[in-house]
C-alpha cells in the first residue's frame, strides 16, 4: 500500500514531518471540555483545605467526599456533578439490621449523553488493555502529606455477571451496572495507616465503554450508602454501622470508576481530616489508573 510521503511535496521547505492529526469541531470541543473538568478538580485538590473546612461548617458535599451532617441537620443532597468531579450525598438513616445482599432491587435508569464523535485520542486509549490490580495499586506503602498507608489487602474478580458482581458491590449497584455495557472487572485494595487510625478501601470498576464508569460514578456521588463496593471479604475492614463514620468520595478516569470509603478505626465520625485522607488516597490510585490507561495524557 502506498504511504501517505509518496504523495508529498519534496524539495527546500518541503513538510517532512508526520501528518497533523486530523479531528473534527465535534471532537475537539469533547477534549476541551474534558481537559476543562480535570484541569478544574486538580485545582480542587489544590484548594481542598479551604473545600473541607466548608463541609464541616456547613455540613454539606464538597470534592465528592461525602460527610453526614449531625442530627436535625436541613443540609441537602449536593446533585451529581459531571465525570471526573467528587459529589455526593446525605445519608439516610442506618437500617435496623443489614440488608441482604440478595435481595432483588429496582432501580431507576440513568442516562449518560456520549459524544457524536470519537476523539482519536480517545479510541487509541480504548485500545490499551484493561488496568488490573497490579497497575492499579503498584505500591505497598503509600505516602500522602498527611499519613503514610500500607496495603493489607487487595483482591481482583471478573464483574461481568450478577452472580459475580454480588461479593463485589451492593445490589444496587449492580443493578445500575446491568443498565450499560460490559463490565470487565473489580480490583479492591485496603489500606490502614501506619498509626492504625484509619482505614480506607479503594475499589476501581473498569468497562468497556467510558459512559459506563461515568454512569456509575452518578449513581456512586447520588447515594454512596446505596450504590457502592462491599467491603474486601476478609474483614480487615472494621463493620462500622452508623453512617456518618464514613467519608466517600469517586471519581472516573478513561473508562474506570475509583470508588474510595474511609473510616476512623475507633468508629468515631467523619470528620475533615477523614475526608482529605480518602481524597488524597483516591486521588493517588487515580494517578496510577490514568497513567495506565491513558499514558500519553491526551486526554
Amino acid at each position: 500500500m502506498k504511504s501517505d510521503a509518496a504523495d508529498r511535496p519534496s524539495g527546500p521547505g518541503s513538510f517532512t514531518g508526520p501528518l497533523p492529526e486530523y479531528r473534527s469541531p465535534a471532537q475537539d470541543a469533547w477534549l476541551a471540555e474534558r481537559r476543562r473538568v480535570r484541569a478544574q478538580e486538580r485545582g480542587r485538590r489544590l484548594r481542598r483545605g479551604v473545600g473541607i473546612g466548608a463541609v464541616v461548617v456547613a455540613g454539606a458535599v464538597v470534592l465528592g467526599v461525602a460527610l453526614w451532617p449531625a442530627e436535625g441537620g436541613d443540609s441537602k443532597a449536593a446533585p451529581p456533578g459531571p465525570a471526573h468531579s467528587r459529589s455526593g450525598s446525605a445519608a439516610p438513616a442506618p437500617p435496623s439490621a443489614p440488608p441482604d445482599p440478595n435481595r432483588t432491587v429496582t432501580v431507576p435508569p440513568l442516562h449518560v449523553a456520549t459524544p457524536a464523535e470519537t476523539p482519536p485520542a480517545l479510541t487509541e486509549a480504548l485500545r490499551r488493555p484493561h488496568v488490573d490490580m497490579q497497575h492499579s495499586y503498584p505500591n505497598e506503602l503509600v505516602r500522602t502529606e498527611h499519613a503514610t498507608y500500607r496495603r493489607v489487602d487487595q483482591q481482583n474478580y471478573g464483574a461481568r455477571t450478577p452472580l459475580e458482581r454480588s461479593v463485589l458491590m451492593t445490589p444496587e449497584l449492580s443493578a445500575v451496572v446491568a443498565q450499560g455495557g460490559p463490565c470487565d472487572l473489580q480490583s479492591d485494595a485496603l489500606y490502614i495507616d501506619t498509626a492504625g487510625t484509619a482505614q480506607i478501601q479503594v475499589s476501581v470498576i473498569t468497562f468497556e465503554r467510558p459512559e459506563d464508569a461515568v454512569r456509575v460514578r452518578e449513581a456512586a456521588a447520588t447515594d454512596p450508602l446505596t450504590y457502592w463496593a462491599l467491603p474486601i471479604p476478609s474483614g480487615r475492614m472494621t463493620d462500622v454501622r452508623d453512617p456518618r463514620a464514613s467519608a466517600h468520595a469517586q471519581v472516573t478516569t478513561v473508562r474506570s470508576v475509583i470508588l474510595a470509603k474511609g473510616q476512623w478505626t475507633d468508629g468515631q465520625r467523619a470528620d475533615a481530616a477523614l475526608a482529605t485522607r480518602t481524597e488524597a488516597l483516591l486521588t493517588h490510585v487515580e494517578d496510577a489508573v490514568m497513567g495506565f490507561e491513558d499514558p500519553s495524557g491526551s486526554l
